[in-house]
């Protein structure tokens, strides 16, 4: 039994023999015996990583008393440590592992060393050592984001110097080890991870790639590939799945169904309260309930413990978004577009927020999402949405004029467009209205002509320009039925046509005579009205003045031509006779 036991429990250690109970013979026999496999194996199959951690380091030291020089020591090191990194890997001694091949700098010696130093530098989150370690020598093939070692003399070179090469038994049997455990595909599987958390899609598809090519068994290689859509695929993955429970939950989310939600969430949080889905759900609930401070802690949460999880991004995002803190919500957003460039979700929110704040920028999102999806009509609604706005009103005259200049040079569909511009900027603008009407009835459509002269006389009803140019457009529309209908009835000669003309030219004169005469007539007879009533004016008023010299003077007054009423012969110049 091992000393360090012994001592601290107080057991008697004599050995046992066969004629003892045979139970306590076997326990002893297994604590005695050199080889701890069974021990490890039995502890971690019942799951005690410590005891089994224990007996993996007794183990270990054990036979490291059997070299007592430096060289048989490093021959062991270089012989055995595998197995032992394997065990400890097991039992997630990752510390270890990194210090002791570190020690020996044995990560650059082999391909199983290497691996299971990437994989420790992994699980302690060490990512910008991973990246910078120079073992692109070990790779076993070319074109890898995988650094070589540097050709120069520095000091990690000399260390590298130092250490002794792997003898040929050892480099054999690390060579089947590699073979058998298709350790270099697991190689490119950490570092296609490493790269998905530093953002970097390239280098983790040329990873991922390369490891499934190398396995095609393996399974975390195929499921990288497809959860981050690193390269594209037809196949449609199985409807039951783990990332199912995000649509589930956005949609419970969106029909507000929070008693629902709270059943989901608890379950996930008892069943995986490890995983980053559990915690997204949780926050999915508070923010139905339009509890924002607690849905964004665990959405923090949710993303704090994948960084890789853009749908954690997008609703991380959503709840700044729900708070007006919009520059906290586009960085979420950049974020996701980071590690979702194949989806269009993130750049249509980016383009949602810009237009929130009124940025010039919203067009060119929702013009790239549009690009990725093209015939989605949430995208659609968006682009929509962003365009339909009021234009500044000080363009206005400048269209229109752009209209008139296109009607002058005959370019009527072009002047159309332009004043149905400007009518969208100013719908009251009666300008263009008999534009647009002038234009139709260049093209023919008298009908459309009439309804926008129409509309303008509506807006301008003392115009007069609109007022005849309707009239002339009505004289020309009876015209063209008069001729239609000659066409119809009788011959096509130009000579009846001009007839026709001609009589319609003189029958208008004819009437514009006669209109003349009567207005000549009506003035005259105004006029010898006038005359006659200012002669009677004028001999009403003697008579009045007659009148009021009479009444002055007291005196008879006599009829004109009418003799005296003394007697006769009282006259001068008819007495004597």
């Amino acid at each position: 039994m091992p000393p360090i036991l012994s001592a601290d429990l107080d057991l008697d250690t004599s050995p046992w023999s066969e004629e003892d109970s045979p139970e306590d013979y076997e326990r002893y026999r297994i604590f005695d015996e050199s080889d701890y496999d069974c021990l490890v194996s039995r502890y971690l199959d019942r799951g005690d990583c410590e005891t089994a951690t224990y007996w993996i380091d007794f183990a270990f030291a054990k036979k490291s008393e059997n070299g007592f020089s430096l060289v048989d020591f490093a021959n062991y090191i270089k012989a055995s440590l595998a197995s032992y990194c394997a065990e400890l890997t097991k039992v997630q001694q990752y510390k270890r592992i990194s210090q002791l091949i570190l020690k020996q700098r044995l990560f650059k010696k082999h391909l199983v060393f290497a691996y299971y130093y990437v994989n420790a530098l992994f699980h302690l989150r060490m990512y910008g050592e991973i990246v910078q370690l120079q073992i692109g020598h070990l790779m076993l093939e070319e074109d890898l984001p995988v650094k070589s070692p540097d050709s120069g003399c520095g000091l990690e070179d000399y260390f590298d110097s130092a250490t002794e090469e792997i003898s040929g038994d050892d480099l054999a049997a690390l060579n089947k080890m590699v073979t058998h455990n298709k350790l270099f595909s697991a190689l490119m599987v950490v570092y296609g991870r490493t790269f998905i958390l530093m953002e970097n899609r390239e280098f983790a598809t040329r990873c991922l790639t390369v490891a499934y090519m190398q396995d095609r068994h393996c399974l975390a290689a195929e499921e990288l590939l497809r959860k981050y859509r690193l390269v594209p695929y037809t196949n449609r993955d199985p409807c039951y799945r783990l990332d199912c429970v995000i649509l589930h939950a956005n949609c419970l989310c969106y029909f507000q169904d929070s008693r629902r939600l709270f059943l989901l969430a608890h379950e996930l949080v008892i069943s995986f309260p490890d995983h980053h889905y559990s915690w997204y759900v949780v926050a999915m609930y508070y923010f139905t309930c339009f509890n924002i401070h607690a849905a964004r802690t665990f959405i923090n949460k949710a993303v704090s413990m994948r960084t890789a999880f853009g749908e954690g991004w997008i609703a991380y995002g959503h709840i700044l978004a729900a708070e007006c803190e919009n520059e906290q919500a586009l960085n979420c957003y950049y974020r996701a577009a980071r590690i979702l460039p194949w989806h269009y979700e993130p750049k249509m929110y980016i383009g949602m927020q810009y237009c929130r704040v009124g940025v010039r920028m919203a067009e060119d999102f929702l013009r790239e999402a549009s690009c990725i999806r093209s015939s989605d009509p949430v995208i659609m609604h968006e682009r929509g949405s962003y365009y339909y706005r009021q234009l500044d009103p000080f363009w206005q005259p400048l269209v229109a004029n752009l209209g008139h200049v296109s009607r002058r040079l005959g370019k009527y569909r072009e002047s159309i467009d332009f004043h149905n511009k400007a009518l969208l900027i100013n719908p009251m603008d009666w300008h263009s209205m008999a534009s647009m009407a002038m234009s139709y009835a260049c093209l023919g459509e008298t009908n459309v002509a009439t309804r926008y002269f129409a509309k303008a006389l509506s807006r301008a009803p003392y115009n007069g320009m609109i007022r005849n140019a309707l009239d002339k457009l009505s004289q020309l529309e009876n015209d063209y039925l008069d001729y239609t209908d000659f066409k119809t009835t009788t011959s096509t000669s130009i000579d009846d046509l001009e007839r026709i003309f001609v009589e319609r030219a003189s029958t208008r004169v004819e009437m514009q005579k006669d209109v003349m005469a009567k207005r000549m007539k009506k003035s005259l007879s105004e006029n010898l009205k006038m005359r006659i009533a200012s002669k009677k004016y004028r001999q009403d008023l003697a008579r009045v003045n007659a009148r009021k010299k009479h009444a002055e003077s007291n005196e008879p007054v006599f009829s004109v031509g009418m003799g005296t009423t003394g007697p006769p012969g009282s006259m001068t110049g008819d007495g004597g006779g």
